[in-house]
């Protein structure tokens, strides 16, 4: 009787786990289970060393220079015709409901191709308020792929780049980086407001 009742706790309490993991994100129940906000995206401890990069004008820039507002980054090329239109189309779509209280930012992983110049064509087009960054050292740059958990891989087919197409969220009131993998308007949007609301 004492065993029926034993695995019969057992089952439900799993039955249960399923059930909420089904209605939660798997992320949120993770991060509350660390410490953490319960936010969506994956909350980590990752923290950007300050590299020196290029901006679509040519500016020197180090992620410290955005530590005044929330900045997305994700990854990606100009010539790019697979995954980085859907992120720019939903970056402007994020722009939509932040406005000027996020930036949002591509950095290239094709800088052979991409200049300042081209950076700077393709974002114009986009949103203006989009910035560009690029990193022309090799060194550099793959300890930045790598600090972003980025994977990278050249196909060999022309214009062709694989990469995730994550999106990063480094924000001024946390310590470490949020990461999207699945990006989701409204819930990325929730996880502003949570974050706001703990600094409050």
């Amino acid at each position: 009787m004492k065993k029926t009742i034993f695995w019969l706790t057992i089952s439900l309490s799993a039955l249960g786990l399923a059930i909420y993991l089904f209605y939660i994100p798997p992320n949120q129940f993770f991060n509350s289970l660390s410490g953490g906000l319960g936010l969506y995206g994956f909350q980590t401890e990752l923290t950007l060393s300050p590299y020196v990069m290029e901006d679509q004008q040519g500016s020197t820039r180090t992620w410290v220079d955005f530590a005044d507002k929330p900045l997305y980054v994700t990854t990606g090329f100009t010539a790019c015709r697979l995954t980085c239109p859907i992120t720019m189309k939903f970056y402007q779509q994020m722009v939509s409901i932040t406005g000027d209280k996020a930036r949002y930012a591509l950095l290239t992983i094709d800088s052979k191709n991409d200049t300042p110049q081209q950076i700077a064509l393709y974002l114009r087009a986009l949103d203006p308020n989009f910035i560009g960054l690029r990193v022309n050292n090799s060194v550099l740059f793959n300890k930045i792929i790598s600090e972003l958990q980025q994977v990278i891989y050249v196909t060999g087919e022309q214009d062709n780049i694989e990469h995730k197409s994550y999106i990063y969220l480094i924000h001024p009131n946390l310590s470490g980086l949020i990461i999207y993998t699945k990006p989701d308007i409204n819930l990325m949007i929730n996880d502003l407001k949570i974050i706001e609301m703990k600094e409050g």
